[in-house]
């Protein structure tokens, strides 16, 4: 049978498959347009259940039951609101209040607006 799908050097002959029943699935049920929140919601169950294994295990350093207890209330009760407060003072100049920003947040910012500054330099 190999003989003949095969060439003589040993290549697949021109239109035939080398796997005729093609590749095996590794998410069943799920359609080439999920996106990745879809994917990560037939699974999501198993994923609380991990992050509950972490946070409950002996074994887990205290600093990895912290990112898990975060990681699994961020999930159950969605992440902590943040905010941005941009208001003009008597003067026309702008006031920015950054203080309902997370640290991580504001390193974000100041990523985000060198990049523009650098970008408006060109």
């Amino acid at each position: 049978m190999s003989d003949e799908i095969r060439t003589v050097k040993g290549q697949f002959k021109k239109g035939v498959s080398g796997n005729p029943l093609g590749r095996a699935s590794r998410l069943p049920n799920v359609s080439p347009q999920a996106t990745v929140q879809e994917m990560y919601q037939l699974n999501d169950t198993q994923v609380f259940i991990e992050l509950y294994n972490i946070i409950t295990s002996r074994d887990t350093p205290a600093t990895a039951k912290v990112a898990a207890i975060k990681e699994y209330n961020d999930r159950a009760y969605g992440k902590a609101a943040t905010s941005l407060v941009v208001r003009q003072d008597q003067t026309g100049e702008a006031q920015i209040d950054l203080s309902g920003l997370s640290n991580d947040m504001l390193r974000e910012v100041v990523t985000v607006a060198r990049a523009q500054i650098e970008h408006k330099d060109d």
